[in-house]
């Protein structure tokens, strides 16, 4: 949220400048990261063999991201090519005019770079002397073109006669990335999620015709936040894995753990509505509120599945043992889900430096454990009720086989 105040209020001023001081361009600015570093929320790299190949398509991909709303500051990470003038001497015409390659190429270099091998000395300091056309005869392409160099014979020969001069472009700095050329397109997301803003520029890049040997690819925080989710993902189904297995083998069973992880679905769905009614979005801190939630909301469902089995054990029927368990576990569901949440709230409120990254994964928490609160005590005796009907089906399906097994023999 502080990121998203300080960008519009620069969006702001920016307009303003640009309003009031015509012909001045401002600065470009950089957003800072929780490292310090400089960083973008969007970026595409554009890798390939052909610089004007790529050139074109990150001039396309430039387009398209400042056409997406949200996008702000979009920029090249190097700077705009910069015009320059092309010397291609031509072997023959040297040898036709009596001039030396050594002796075009010093001549050139002198003329427009300088020459300071000549020193001036006063009181036993040193000067360099730097040597070079005057800058009111290399303005243009035409002033290179006339000219003039001495051949060994001692004649005039203008530079056009032995060499092709044209005007070109190129970048001040030359990127490589996999060993191919690149060039990566910057952009700062505001007032909109980075994850959909990317998304929806990916979907309109997928419909552009690239030039062979050109490639698009996405990186900085787009990359790193897919390769995240996924490692969390994984995390996620690993984490109800363990706790399937976990459970198992405290209960000695393969069917009552599955009443306790139905309880997690409704835990998921109430995170994802927080995070909808408080505008936030799903991130790394979220997708690590959902790894915590998983466990704090397991522990209602466990409470309830033990004390009935425990009830069960002493004759009760399921519907009485479900009954007692929701009237004598009621209190510490209550008692401890509602600590959480309060604990929460702070951390879900607060607005200090740095509090956006919290927010959100308090959120999820305080989201889920209300949701879970609500419904698990309606949702786990049910499917305690309808689990424990399918168990005794199948038994009495195992029974009536062995019967009849042994009336055969």
């Amino acid at each position: 949220m502080a990121f998203m105040y300080i960008f519009t209020h620069i969006a702001k001023i920016q307009l303003i400048f640009e309003a009031e001081l015509r012909g001045i361009k401002p600065n470009e600015i950089k957003t800072v990261g929780m490292t310090g570093g400089s960083n973008f929320d969007v970026q595409m790299a554009v890798e390939g063999t052909n610089r004007d190949s790529i050139m074109k398509v990150a001039a396309i991909i430039k387009s398209i991201m400042e056409k997406t709303p949200g996008t702000d500051y979009v920029q090249y990470s190097t700077k705009e090519s910069k015009p320059q003038v092309s010397v291609v001497l031509n072997r023959e015409k040297l040898a036709k005019y009596g001039v030396t390659i050594n002796d075009a190429g010093n001549a050139i270099q002198y003329a427009f770079s300088g020459n300071n091998n000549t020193k001036f000395k006063d009181n036993g300091e040193e000067y360099d002397i730097n040597l070079q056309i005057d800058e009111a005869n290399a303005k243009s392409v035409q002033d290179v073109r006339e000219f003039n160099i001495y051949n060994s014979r001692g004649a005039v020969v203008p530079l056009a006669a032995i060499a092709d001069i044209t005007e070109t472009s190129s970048q001040s700095v030359l990127e490589r990335k996999d060993r191919l050329n690149s060039v990566t397109v910057n952009a700062v997301v505001v007032g909109r999620a980075s994850g959909t803003v990317s998304s929806e520029i990916k979907e309109k890049l997928s419909t552009v015709k690239l030039p062979v040997g050109v490639q698009i690819v996405e990186a900085g925080m787009g990359k790193n936040q897919n390769t995240a989710f996924s490692s969390l993902i994984l995390a996620v189904v690993l984490a109800i894995i363990l706790m399937y297995l976990i459970m198992v083998a405290l209960y000695e069973s393969l069917v009552y753990p599955f009443v306790v992880l139905f309880s997690l679905p409704v835990a998921i769905i109430g995170a994802i509505l927080a995070l909808a009614l408080t505008l936030k979005t799903i991130n790394l801190f979220s997708f690590l509120g959902i790894i915590m939630l998983l466990g704090l909301v397991a522990k209602n469902a466990i409470l309830i599945v033990d004390f009935t089995n425990q009830e069960k054990e002493k004759g009760l029927s399921v519907r009485e043992a479900l009954i007692s368990a929701g009237r004598e576990r009621l209190r510490p569901i209550l008692m401890t889900t509602l600590s959480m949440i309060l604990g929460m709230l702070p951390m879900a409120l607060s607005t200090a430096a740095g509090s956006e990254t919290k927010n959100s994964m308090a959120w999820v928490i305080i989201g889920g454990l209300t949701s879970s609160l609500i419904f698990t005590l309606v949702l786990v005796p049910v499917m305690y009720t309808i689990i424990e009907k399918w168990k005794n089906k199948i038994n009495n399906l195992f029974k009536k086989k062995q019967t009849n097994k042994a009336t055969t023999v």
